[in-house]
């Protein structure tokens, strides 16, 4: 099993000692330490030849690029997903999904009032704005 240790020590104090090659523990492959607080596995890329991909989600994350300082409005920024995961045959996977709006529907209310609608969407915008 192919494993790393990551402790808690700044990054100034990190150690980066790749086991050779050749160790009985590791059959073959490197590992890398960072202290030994906690484990973590260093999983091999998937095969460039793959065009249909299942994996597990780990994490996500995204960023915010505005094309020029002036831009406040969300349709003016840029977001990009980044997505990490592992498949099932234990090949890291990371996603990086460019252009990206993001968006989501709310359900108002029947019994509001027109005005009321209106200023429901409003203050959503307004709390919602990026």
């Amino acid at each position: 099993e192919n494993v790393g240790v990551m402790g808690d020590a700044p990054d100034s104090e990190i150690e980066i000692a790749p086991e050779p090659p050749d160790s009985p523990k590791n059959n073959g492959e490197s590992v890398i330490q960072f202290g030994k607080q906690r484990e973590f596995k260093i999983r091999p890329e998937v095969p460039k030849e793959i065009d249909d991909l299942t994996f597990q989600l780990l994490d996500i994350d995204y960023t915010r690029l505005t094309p020029n300082s002036a831009a406040t409005n969300t349709e003016q920024q840029e977001f990009t997903i980044e997505a990490f995961g592992v498949t099932e045959q234990g090949n890291s996977v990371h996603v990086s999904l460019g252009g990206f709006l993001p968006y989501f529907f709310v359900n108002i209310p029947h019994q509001f009032s027109q005005d009321e609608s209106s200023q429901f969407i409003s203050n959503l915008n307004y709390n919602m704005r990026l």
